[in-house]
């Protein structure tokens, strides 16, 4: 990872970055493995079975060592989330970026917030952003009830049922628990 030169990335540019990114479809919409055989786990087009491997180019490792070097280009550029309006990027509020600074800067955070303050989206990015570029990373999603830990995880499979194909792991369970 250390090897590589990163050059700026202006978020106009980002679009185009992923445009050329894109890997190759068969007729019907399905990615296609360094092999030209049909990626998919389970019948879902957007994620890949574990040891899938992919036909990549320099530019793609550039972008996952972006990725994985800086949480905050990561959340910026690839974390779609459902919102009122649709599907859009994450735009975190001045105190929700001030937490993903502390989350990626200190191992042990505890935040008191109100309710409705973007907690949820905001964790489930950043366990998402660790869960694909950290080592051997172990979770436990605690809450006072199961569906508000199974929330945090299904907004972190959304986000990462929308990342580029080539930027995902690849899948051995996809199960809700």
């Amino acid at each position: 990872c250390k090897d590589f030169i990163l050059y700026p990335t202006s978020i106009d540019n980002i679009d185009n970055i992923k445009k050329e990114l894109d890997l190759p479809k068969d007729e019907e919409d399905y990615y296609l493995d360094a092999y030209g055989k049909r990626i998919s786990f389970k019948g879902v087009r957007t994620l890949k079975r574990a040891y899938t491997k992919m036909p990549l180019q320099r530019g793609h490792v550039e972008e996952i060592v972006r990725c994985a070097q800086d949480f905050e280009y990561f959340r910026d550029n690839y974390c779609i989330i459902l919102t009122k309006h649709g599907y859009d990027y994450v735009e975190p509020r001045d105190y929700q970026a001030r937490l993903c600074e502390d989350l990626v800067n200190n191992h042990r955070i505890i935040a008191l917030w109100s309710r409705q303050s973007g907690k949820t989206v905001t964790i489930a990015t950043y366990l998402l952003w660790r869960s694909l570029f950290g080592k051997e990373e172990n979770f436990g999603i605690a809450a006072n009830k199961l569906g508000l830990a199974v929330e945090i995880l299904d907004k972190m499979k959304n986000i990462f049922l929308n990342l580029p194909i080539w930027l995902s792991q690849g899948i051995k369970v996809w199960n809700k628990r």
